[in-house]
């Protein structure tokens, strides 16, 4: 199968990534944080800040004419992945909470997409299409995270949290 073709199999596309971008621009959002939206944006007008500050969701309203969320984030990470492979992972609310409470069971993602980005990247812009059948649900508050598997270690880049509707 072609890699445009698996992607697209994998139900997101890989739109911007930023290398080397400095954190904080004109007041925008620190590192380790993930702005979602609803539409894509583009980073290259000045009025790029304001316009992520005005449009990001915390809730998303599924699409009726593809019957999925389509989630568009800027990923702002604490620091460089150091490699080419991060993740876009999904964990539902309230498994998080029990998982940090007993670290001795390991936490399942409802559903983790993979991302080609540069080793050096700090800013990761990107969307993805979240599906009932991936097992997201009307209703479902989800944290997102940007990891990196180190030594069979999950590495949080960047989180925020979300609400499907």
């Amino acid at each position: 199968m072609a890699t445009s073709s698996l992607l697209r199999v994998l139900g997101f596309s890989l739109v911007l990534l930023v290398a080397g971008a400095p954190h904080a621009q004109a007041g925008g959002p620190s590192p380790g944080t993930i702005v979602i939206t609803e539409r894509m944006l583009n980073p290259a007008l000045s009025t790029f800040q304001s316009d992520l500050k005005s449009e990001a969701r915390a809730t998303l309203t599924k699409n009726p004419d593809s019957e999925s969320w389509k989630v568009h984030f800027v990923a702002h990470l604490k620091k460089s992945p150091g490699s080419p492979d991060v993740n876009i992972v999904f964990y539902e609310l309230g498994q998080a909470a029990k998982a940090a409470s007993k670290s001795a069971e390991p936490r399942e993602p409802v559903q983790a997409y993979p991302i080609k980005t540069k080793q050096t990247a700090t800013i990761l812009i990107s969307e993805v299409n979240l599906k009932t059948e991936e097992g997201f649900k009307p209703g479902g508050k989800y944290q997102v995270l940007i990891t990196r598997l180190i030594n069979g270690k999950e590495e949080v880049y960047a989180r925020t949290s979300l609400e499907l509707k």
